[in-house]
């Protein structure tokens, strides 16, 4: 682990998306001083600008290899964690259990040294997760505030996934359920909530649909029409601007979110009996194969959890499962989907890569239910169980 981060502070971009896709447009965003040669000649839009603008302030402050930027995402995300197992109830011993347990997860350091737009998506949503169940433990607001700004960074990583419908439904199923919170101050919560998650959203794909009136506005400023009485006007002063109004924002939004029952259309018995079987193979290569052991974790803990009735009253407890399923179920319907879109495309190593939160999500049930489990051993035993620890 050491020496991935270490090598984002020495070596340069070398990865082949990275180069053509993050690491061009930063050094672009970097020379050019604007983004109109990017728009121009074509830009991917399910990648807002996060990790091609961190590889701009790179070579701006003058640093041959702007992967340090990585390095110091990783960094910050483990002394996030470190905070927050700082403010937890867990033993000393399980505080610790759980940041090197994060630091166990290979495929997020292992990131460091690529320069994708993996690690710092997989953050955010991460910690969006992470200070969502909190809210849902401990009933303050804020914590509910910061998940939705996490999961608005990761937008502004990601466009393209739709994990953010699981935010948005955890959301409006917590204020549903958590009880003693005015229904005026619900109501409030989850429309800051649903600002603060999707605007990063809402204005990329109004930018992206507006981008080609831009260009061509942008192409109209050195052309002049010849008018009477020889004076001359450009032509961008002839186009009508057009106003970034709440209307505009309020149908882009309502786009977006209709946008959600655009796989209902590939569900057709002829389709089902073509692809159903491909998508069961990729999932499978992609998603389960290649982090088998956390899927052994998973069962696992859901065998445990619902056969011991102490834990699945707890509805709290039920934050990671729900995370963790109802975001496998999307990856499945997005692979069934996307096998039908795009079949030339690398669907497995892009789904692999997409879904590096699902081992963070295992790592934190995982902590909570030992956590669980540690509390309900009476005081005393406890107290000289962990004497005994610290003894040995």
């Amino acid at each position: 682990m050491f020496i991935e981060i270490w090598y984002g502070f020495i070596f340069p971009v070398w990865c082949w998306d990275s180069v053509a896709v993050y690491d061009f447009f930063g050094k672009v965003f970097a020379k050019e001083g604007n983004m109109l040669s990017t728009l121009r000649y074509g830009y991917f839009e399910a990648y807002p600008f996060f990790v091609s603008l961190l590889h701009m302030w790179g070579y701006l402050i003058g640093w041959y290899s702007p992967l340090f930027f990585h390095a110091l995402l990783y960094i910050a995300f483990i002394f996030v964690i470190y905070g927050y197992t700082l403010r937890s109830e867990f033993p000393f011993w399980i505080k610790w259990l759980f940041i090197f347990s994060v630091l166990g997860i290979n495929s997020l350091y292992g990131h460091i040294k690529m320069g994708f737009n993996n690690l710092p998506p997989t953050i955010f949503l991460s910690l969006a997760f992470l200070y969502g169940y909190e809210w849902v433990r401990t009933k303050e607001c804020p914590y509910l505030l910061l998940s939705s700004l996490l999961g608005g960074g990761y937008l502004w990583c990601r466009n393209g996934e739709p994990w953010w419908i699981s935010l948005l439904l955890f959301y409006l199923i917590s204020l549903f359920i958590i009880k003693g919170i005015k229904w005026w101050k619900k109501c409030l919560l989850f429309i800051l909530s649903f600002i603060f998650l999707l605007t990063t959203k809402v204005v990329w794909e109004y930018s992206l649909r507006n981008w080609e009136t831009l260009l061509k506005k942008q192409q109209r400023q050195s052309e002049f029409v010849e008018i009477k009485e020889n004076k001359t006007i450009e032509k961008s002063n002839m186009v009508k601007k057009e106003k970034f109004e709440l209307k505009v924002l309020t149908n882009e939004t309502i786009r977006i979110i209709s946008s959600v029952f655009i796989p209902l259309q590939y569900i057709t018995l002829d389709r089902l009996q073509k692809y159903l079987p491909l998508t069961i193979d990729m999932f499978w290569r992609a998603i389960v194969k290649t982090r088998l052991a956390y899927w052994w974790i998973m069962i696992f803990l859901m065998i445990l959890f619902i056969s011991d009735r102490s834990l699945w009253k707890k509805w709290e407890l039920w934050v990671w499962p729900y995370f963790f399923w109802i975001n496998v179920v999307m990856i499945f319907v997005g692979t069934y989907v996307f096998i039908q879109t795009f079949p030339d495309w690398n669907i497995p190593g892009s789904a692999e890569r997409m879904s590096m939160f699902l081992e963070p999500l295992v790592v934190f049930w995982t902590i909570t239910i030992i956590g669980e489990y540690i509390r309900k051993i009476p005081s005393n035993e406890r107290r000289r169980f962990f004497e005994f620890l610290q003894k040995g």
